[in-house]
């Protein structure tokens, strides 16, 4: 059976790749306007991704949930993106932003291709898992039953505030794509996580990305030049390879071969040159955190190993590289804000006030304390700090995940927020205490997760957390089935 989709995949692909040729043809005849080299260009492409659909459907979980917040790509010219933007502005902030929408067109773009993709990839794993007689999909859901209904409880309290909002622009677009996007990158894994090579796809994916990503902050920070309208610091890229580092630490024994292990850890120096030249305190600090705590907490059942001392040691190295090493290399505008964040830094640490991103931060934090005791039980409804702090309906959020939920959706939306960490949490540690060093990675990289949402992003920009809570129910019923098939097996052994 699987070798006839296989093949239907392949006349499929040939198909496409003759309905490109011909549209070339046709171009040519009737001047469409569009020239060869894009159709010659989608003529190998789209055979590539429908291959890449079939074999690698993990691999496109990434884009989605970080393209928002990486470099604008103008990957296409202005003429093909109109219908593209069309669906990223569905799930954008752009009309609140309209002298930056050029600049943020092309990752809007990319966007939209991004979440086309990832859901062309789970229909394509849906067929296949229609065509096995293995355990199905709803055994798997059934499994951690508890936890999705605690996620969608969460997304019934944030919808349900929307009907009391101040802010219904913002509001409204921010509660739109929390259930969509949000939702998709929650329940993607229970398709395209089925077994460990699709964690293997998703692992290459991510370092991949977060290489790119990272050279070029690299490339921009050591010359000292940035494109127009740039940010020095860059959160998302700051984000995206702080917890690319956790997981390749942690994801190792995934891999069967010493050379792909070797090849991960050799993306550790170029990981952590782009998370300083990222500048992103919140992701440096919570990944060597994570690090060190991880380094001196043992798995039961699984022996003392010398690489946690391995890593005790590299966590004090990378504390030396981001005080001393970057004044050697970071130049020009990336210097001074690297500086600035430094002396911030150690003010905070004296409990002197500061002007800058972290004094800010604080003064937001204070703020949406208050607004939650004046509404403790409902809140100001989604996206309703915005209303009560800057009096407009616009981007604004406190830069903390428990804080925006309790001055937006009060205790009620903070109490079904909690319920569903609590239940990925409680699978995470079960995953690590019974689980064996293979998934080890599952509660740091949680722990990762939720940390950086304290000090940065929206409902909507921490979208990875829903994500890996949703891997954490994955992971836990792998587990749980496993351990429930063992017994019988045993019994069948003569």
């Amino acid at each position: 059976m699987r070798g006839a989709m296989r093949n239907g995949i392949v006349r499929y692909s040939i198909y496409a790749a003759a309905v490109l040729v011909a549209l070339l043809a046709l171009n040519g005849i009737f001047d469409l306007g569009i020239g060869p080299v894009p159709v010659f260009l989608a003529a190998i492409f789209v055979p590539c991704v429908l291959i890449a659909l079939w074999k690698f459907p993990a691999a496109f979980i990434v884009p989605v949930l970080f393209m928002p917040k990486l470099k604008p790509l103008p990957l296409l010219p202005a003429r093909f993106q109109s219908s593209l933007t069309a669906l990223a502005l569905a799930t954008s902030r752009v009309r609140h932003y309209p002298l930056l929408e050029k600049d943020f067109q092309g990752s809007l773009t990319v966007l939209g291709v991004a979440i086309v993709l990832l859901c062309a990839a789970i229909l394509f794993r849906l067929a296949l898992l229609a065509t096995r007689r293995t355990r199905t999909l709803g055994e798997l859901f059934r499994i951690q039953k508890r936890g999705i209904l605690a996620y969608f409880l969460f997304a019934a309290v944030v919808t349900i505030s929307y009907t009391y909002t101040h802010a219904p622009d913002y509001g409204g677009d921010k509660l739109l794509r929390f259930l969509t996007i949000g939702t998709l990158c929650f329940l993607a894994p229970f398709v395209l996580l089925r077994e460990e090579k699709d964690f293997r796809h998703l692992l290459i994916s991510l370092v991949g990305v977060a290489l790119v990503a990272g050279w070029t902050r690299v490339a921009e920070t050591s010359g000292g030049t940035f494109s127009a309208h740039e940010e020095v610091v860059h959160i998302g890229i700051g984000q995206l390879i702080g917890m690319t580092i956790v997981l390749v630490l942690y994801f190792r024994r995934l891999f069967e071969g010493r050379l792909a292990r070797f090849l991960l850890l050799l993306c550790l120096p170029f990981l952590f040159a782009g998370l300083i030249a990222s500048e992103v305190r919140g992701a440096m600090i919570w990944s060597l955190l994570v690090i060190s705590l991880f380094a001196f907490i043992r798995q039961p059942n699984v022996g003392p190993r010398l690489s946690q001392r391995v890593f005790a040691l590299g966590a004090a190295a990378v504390v030396a590289m981001l005080f001393l090493m970057p004044p050697t290399w970071v130049r020009g505008e990336a210097a001074h804000e690297l500086r600035t964040k430094q002396e911030e830094l150690v003010m905070l640490m004296q409990g002197k006030d500061s002007k800058h991103s972290a004094g800010k931060r604080l003064d937001f934090y204070r703020g949406a304390l208050h607004g939650l005791s004046v509404k403790p039980v409902l809140g100001w409804g989604v996206g309703g700090w915005s209303a009560y702090y800057f009096h407009t309906d616009d981007m604004h959020y406190p830069h903390n995940l428990f804080l925006e939920v309790g001055v937006e959706e009060g205790l009620l939306g903070l109490a079904a927020l909690l319920a569903l960490l609590a239940t990925a949490f409680g699978a995470a540690r079960t995953v690590f205490r019974e689980g064996g060093e293979r998934f080890a990675f599952l509660l740091p990289v949680l722990i990762f997760s939720v940390g950086v949402t304290m000090t940065s992003g929206d409902i909507d920009d921490n979208r990875f957390v829903w994500f890996w809570c949703g891997t954490a129910l994955v992971v836990y019923g792998m587990v749980k089935s496993r351990t429930q098939e063992a017994p019988t097996d045993q019994a069948l052994v003569p």
